[in-house]
C-alpha cells in the first residue's frame, strides 16, 4: 500500500510528534536549519531547494494559515 497523500494526523497530533522527536538524542542535527557558510558546504544551497528542519517545521506549525483563491 502507498502511503503518500495528506496526512491523517490532525495538527495537534503532528505537534505532539514532532515535540517528542525533537528530545531524542539523535534529533540534535535537525533542530536548526543548517548554515551552509559556517559549515563550508557552499554546494548545499544549490542542492537541497528546500531545506527543512524541526524549528522551521514547528514555526510553520504555528503560524495562522492563508488560504489562497488563486
Amino acid at each position: 500500500p502507498s502511503t503518500a497523500g495528506p496526512s491523517t494526523l490532525s495538527t495537534t497530533q503532528f505537534r505532539f510528534c514532532l515535540s517528542t522527536t525533537c528530545q531524542l538524542k539523535d534529533a540534535a542535527p535537525l533542530l536548526r536549519p543548517i548554515d551552509p557558510t559556517a559549515l563550508n558546504i557552499p554546494h548545499y544551497p544549490p542542492i537541497i531547494k528546500t531545506p527543512m528542519d524541526f524549528s522551521t517545521i514547528k514555526h510553520k506549525l504555528t503560524r495562522p494559515r492563508t488560504v489562497s483563491m488563486h
